[in-house]
């Protein structure tokens, strides 16, 4: 019996001291004080009052916290309201032309980024003012409306992945021609960015920065005024530009019809079972890796689309930092090239896979799965006085797409 007892005391004081250390924890929780942060975003080599002041976002992944302000004429700010944790810092404005020639010799409008990952912002322990150093990208017109990447299911629940596709829409008021226009998904396909080495024709440059690094590179063939794109209308370039959804030997369950796409990225099989549909075939500028099929990943890939002012060749080529397998090889595009850039992550939690660098793409999106039948697709700003829809760019894909629960090629378009 006093063992009995003497047990019961046990348990209750442990139980006492459970409830006490938990009262502990919830007043500690409760008496936690919001936590201010001063943030100064300069491009490096000039002090210049912005025209239009940056815009400033604090995330914090893990807690579903954000915050967003607007910087004041100097690109500096307080942000006040902040729970203590891991943030990303993204800024995003825009320069007028004069300040594009002011920074970067080029009288055109730029869009200005800058990010900062995995930032520690504790009670005192935030080294103040963070500074987030600016770049700024081309303020260009020609973008990627809509991306399905992620595949479809199969009435037997397999997988499928042959009905990706890729639109491009000229967001501005001139025409644009498509002749040797380049689309290409960036390295590495999912997975932990590499470090790459730096430029041997421009050393001073920043490898990890200056640049985006193309897996396999598509290229729109014409002779430089073949293919023009008129404001307000896209492209579709297709993995396979087939009904996906009535084609027997293909996929039912698929949400989308190709059968109208532009392009297709077609690959001949050395089996011969490969189908070359009717849509125009792009030209494969850099296709070093064996495949029966282009595949971009499902999981999320990053896309650019760019034009060069010389020829592929291999000398364009680097191999990341530790790596020596041809396999890795990818070919160096200066981000001065660079049209448009969209980053996809396989969930929110997984943005340190980020391989597109800030000043072209600040954010990312994320479908948090695959074989869904989803897509990511560009945010409608409007209409201009010629009728034709204008799209939301930030080169921010965070604030400048939605997704979409089915996929539709020309959306928005009459």
């Amino acid at each position: 019996m006093m063992k009995l007892i003497r047990k019961n005391y046990i348990i209750l004081g442990l139980l006492v001291g459970f409830v006490a250390s938990l009262s502990s924890c919830v007043s500690e929780v409760s008496n936690i004080e919001p936590i201010s942060v001063s943030i100064a975003a300069k491009i490096p080599g000039h002090d210049i009052s912005f025209s239009t002041p940056p815009t400033v976002k604090l995330t914090n992944y893990s807690e579903g916290f954000e915050k967003t302000a607007t910087a004041n004429s100097d690109g500096t700010l307080t942000m006040d309201g902040l729970i203590p944790g891991i943030y990303s810092i993204s800024v995003s404005g825009r320069l007028n032309a004069q300040e594009g020639l002011t920074v970067f010799g080029s009288e055109e409008p730029y869009l200005i980024k800058g990010n900062l990952k995995d930032v520690r912002i504790l009670p005192g322990q935030v080294a103040q003012p963070l500074g987030v150093e600016l770049d700024g990208a081309r303020a260009v017109n020609i973008l990627f409306k809509e991306i399905y990447y992620c595949g479809s299911k199969t009435p037997a629940g397999g997988v499928y992945f042959r009905d990706q596709f890729y639109e491009i829409y000229n967001n501005g008021a001139e025409t644009f021609y498509l002749d040797s226009l380049c689309l290409s998904n960036v390295s590495p396909a999912s997975g932990t960015p590499y470090s790459w080495p730096a430029d041997p024709t421009n050393p001073t440059a920043d490898p990890n920065k200056d640049y985006v690094y193309g897996l396999q590179v598509w290229m729109i063939p014409g002779t430089g005024k073949d293919h023009p794109l008129l404001p307000g209308q896209s492209i579709v370039i297709a993995q396979m530009a087939a009904d996906h959804r009535s084609t027997p030997t293909l996929n039912p369950n698929s949400p989308v019809n190709l059968g109208s796409a532009d392009y297709e990225t077609y690959i001949k099989r050395a089996d011969g079972l490969s189908i070359d549909y009717p849509a125009p075939n792009m030209t494969p500028a850099y296709l070093k890796t064996q495949m029966n099929q282009w595949l971009t990943s499902v999981f999320g890939p990053a896309m650019v689309i760019f034009k060069l002012d010389h020829k592929f060749d291999d000398s364009y080529e680097a191999l990341p930092i530790g790596k020596t397998t041809a396999g890795f090889r990818a070919y160096r595009i200066p981000k001065k090239y660079v049209l448009d850039a969209v980053d996809c992550v396989p969930d929110p939690s997984k943005y340190n896979q980020k391989r597109i660098p800030a000043v072209l793409d600040a954010g990312f999106m994320s479908l948090s799965g695959t074989y869904i039948g989803k897509s990511i697709a560009r945010k409608v700003l409007g209409t201009n006085s010629d009728g034709h829809i204008v799209l939301k760019d930030t080169n921010n894909s965070s604030d400048d797409f939605e997704i979409e629960n089915t996929p539709v090629i020309r959306r928005y378009l009459k």
